[in-house]
């Protein structure tokens, strides 16, 4: 019985790996070519919300179902902080602006690489590490979630983008983002 438990974790981790090279596939055929017709802004917000809900969904699912194991924890938050780098990156390609989408995704790639590293060195920092370490690792999450779903809203906005922008915002007791212009 044991056995069995083991090899279905390792099953679902081996079938999730495939995830992101089919979101790749996906997103290169729906970006559009030189002669395409204009960006569809819809369609980068699909996509862009569909990686998001992807990488939620998968992740969630590993690390809800570790049972305890620690490894399995890990494996799906960075599932979905993965998903954070990849959602700007996506809804870019689909609109056709990847260098933008490469800008967007920065952000949250730092966070995935610290995320990583910072479990590499205290494994059990999600729930059980010290105060610094559990700090640290949320902001990574909460950094790469704003700058991903500010890269997706970046991308959906397409066709009206030059009276919009988007910010990070820090003051006195507040953190968060800056969204100037009309929406």
């Amino acid at each position: 019985m044991g056995d069995d438990v083991v090899s279905l974790v390792v099953r679902r981790r081996r079938s999730s790996m495939f995830c992101a090279p089919a979101w790749i596939v996906a997103v290169v055929v729906a970006a559009p070519a030189a002669h395409a017709d204009p960006p569809d802004p819809a369609l980068a917000w699909l996509t862009g919300a569909s990686v998001f809900a992807g990488g939620f969904l998968a992740g969630g699912a590993i690390a809800g179902s570790a049972n305890g194991d620690e490894s399995a924890v890990r494996f799906g938050w960075m599932t979905i902080e993965g998903a954070f780098v990849l959602a700007p990156l996506a809804s870019h390609a689909v609109v056709g602006e990847w260098t933008r989408g490469l800008a967007f995704a920065a952000v949250p790639a730092a966070a995935f690489a610290t995320s990583a590293v910072l479990l590499g060195f205290v494994p059990d920092a999600i729930d059980h590490g010290l105060a610094p370490a559990r700090s640290t690792i949320w902001s990574c999450l909460t950094a790469g979630l704003l700058t991903g779903v500010a890269g997706v809203i970046d991308a959906a906005l397409v066709d009206g983008r030059a009276p919009v922008s988007v910010a990070p915002m820090a003051a006195s007791g507040e953190l968060g983002l800056l969204v100037r212009g009309t929406l």
